[in-house]
């Protein structure tokens, strides 16, 4: 299955590196292993993860950090929409899918 990042994940993505890249290169590397260990788990799980409220889009939760990653399967393609760090505020799914 193609796997696809969104515009918006892939900003989110840029943001992590920022912030954790200068402060520790091992943990900017935890961080990423466990959200690609999600993404790619994604479509072999048993569980799609939660139902949201839009929809077709399902969310996972990172394991070890809690980065929630909100995503649409369409045309046997894995769209991640975000890689949010639900600390920060609430997601709003109207303003993310695109």
């Amino acid at each position: 299955m193609e796997i696809i990042y969104t515009r918006k994940a892939m900003q989110d993505l840029q943001s992590i590196r920022e912030h954790y890249g200068p402060l520790s290169e091992p943990s900017l590397h935890n961080i990423v292993s466990d959200i690609v260990h999600v993404v790619e788990d994604i479509h072999q799980s048993i569980s799609r993860g939660r139902k949201t409220a839009h929809p077709d889009v399902w969310e996972k939760v990172t394991p070890k950090y809690g980065y929630l990653l909100p995503y649409y399967v369409f045309q046997g393609k894995l769209f991640i929409l975000r890689v949010y760090d639900p600390r920060r505020r609430r997601l709003n799914y109207s303003e993310i899918v695109e």
